[in-house]
């Protein structure tokens, strides 16, 4: 792959966000996420698996362990509430619910840096 690929794969500048979510705050992050399930705008989670209705796209189950706290890395514009689209998320940072914190990488480096070492 090259670097003008992932430009097109990756095309902002976007930084990556860790946030610490509590399972029901995670749930939440999700559901918020389903309303573009099956648009581009989509964001879909990695690392543990959901369980969608089938009459609509409310999660119906999370299938992750229980661990108390869950760390989720989001870009800085779905942290920011990507446009507006994610109301929920954005008001958990803004009104610090939650910790968080900024990496200084921008999220077309990070997918380049682990093609490079993977």
């Amino acid at each position: 792959m090259t670097r003008e690929e992932l430009f097109q794969i990756i095309p902002y500048e976007n930084n990556i966000y860790v946030l610490e979510l509590t399972k029901e705050q995670l749930k939440k992050v999700i559901q918020e996420q389903l309303t573009f399930f099956g648009k581009s705008q989509f964001n879909a989670p990695c690392g543990f698996s959901i369980e969608l209705k089938k009459s609509s796209k409310a999660l119906q189950e999370m299938i992750i362990p229980d661990q108390g706290i869950y760390k989720v890395a989001v870009n800085s514009r779905v942290a920011a509430g990507g446009g507006g689209r994610f109301p929920y998320l954005r008001n958990l940072i803004k009104n610090k619910e939650i910790l968080y914190h900024e990496i200084k990488i921008n999220t077309r480096d990070a997918v380049e840096q682990f093609l490079k070492n993977n």
